[in-house]
């Protein structure tokens, strides 16, 4: 019996250690936002056109990647909300969209990393290639706000990747 409870012991203290160093060396899995599937999709007609007139819903700001800088995958994906008005931001109303025809919602995928401030997503895994996001996001007032940002990704070279 003792001899059991020894041998469950250490397998937890193991499985403890594991999990310790794992976290210690940020191993977090990265996120999936766009599958090859959705990326080998037509593109969709992505039309963005800015702000006119008065602006009244929450700034979307894209943070990281920062805009125009392409990357390699896994990269951080970060955009801010920032309220306008003090009226503050409803982060369950956000939505985020794939760019290709059908456009694809992949909000679900990013619900995780959602906050009032934003989202945040540490690790994202995307194919290669341009990605067109739409971030969509309202206040309490029921103001929305909507913006594209354009993400290149580019091929990691055969030694990076593993090959």
């Amino acid at each position: 019996m003792l001899n059991r409870i020894t041998m469950q012991s250490r397998r937890t203290g193991a499985l403890l250690a594991g999990v310790i160093a794992l976290l210690a060396a940020g191993a977090a899995p990265a996120a999936t936002l766009v599958t090859r599937e959705e990326a080998a999709l037509a593109s969709a007609r992505v039309v963005d056109g800015g702000s006119r007139g008065i602006a009244r819903g929450p700034i979307i700001e894209q943070v990281s990647p920062a805009p125009g800088a392409p990357v390699t995958a896994p990269f951080r994906l970060t955009v801010a909300f920032h309220p306008r008005n003090e009226v503050p931001v409803e982060p369950a109303s956000a939505t985020l969209i794939y760019g290709k025809a059908p456009l694809q919602d992949i909000t679900e995928r990013a619900q995780d990393y959602m906050t009032a401030a934003g989202i945040d997503i540490p690790a994202v895994e995307m194919p290669a290639g341009e990605h067109w996001l739409r971030f969509r996001v309202r206040d309490e007032h029921l103001h929305w706000t909507t913006a594209w940002i354009k993400i290149t990704v580019l091929k990691q070279a055969a030694n990076a990747a593993g090959n």
